[in-house]
C-alpha cells in the first residue's frame, strides 16, 4: 500500500498516542497509530510498533500489525508532511518507539 496523501496527525487523548491519518493508492483512509506505553510499568519503549487501521483506530478493523520498527521505518521513510505531530511520529519510529 502506498500513501497518496495525508490529511492530518496528532496525539490522542488516551495519554499520549500518536498517529496520522492518510489516503491509500486504493482510495480508502487508513491510520498509521502509535500506541502509548505510558502507563505499563516497566515497558521497554515509550510506544508499541505502529498498526494501520482501516479508517481509524476507532474501527479497530487492523489491515496492517508492523513486526519490526524497521518496517515501520521503511514505511514512513519516502512520507512527509508539514506538521509537528507528524515530524514527531517520525522521530519516534527512527527511534524504535522511544520519543528523546
Amino acid at each position: 500500500m502506498k500513501v497518496v496523501q495525508i490529511f492530518r496527525a496528532d496525539v490522542y487523548r488516551d495519554g499520549g498516542s500518536l498517529g496520522f491519518q492518510f489516503e491509500g493508492d486504493n482510495g480508502n483512509r487508513y491510520e498509521f497509530f502509535l500506541k502509548t506505553r505510558r502507563f505499563e510499568k516497566g515497558a521497554d519503549a515509550n510506544y508499541h510498533p505502529p498498526v494501520l487501521f482501516l479508517e481509524n483506530c476507532n474501527s479497530g478493523e487492523i489491515v496492517r500489525r508492523m513486526t519490526s520498527w524497521e518496517e515501520a521505518q521503511e514505511f514512513i521513510r519516502p512520507l512527509a508532511f508539514d506538521n509537528d505531530r507528524f515530524r514527531q511520529i517520525q522521530e519516534v519510529v527512527n527511534n524504535r518507539g522511544n520519543f528523546i
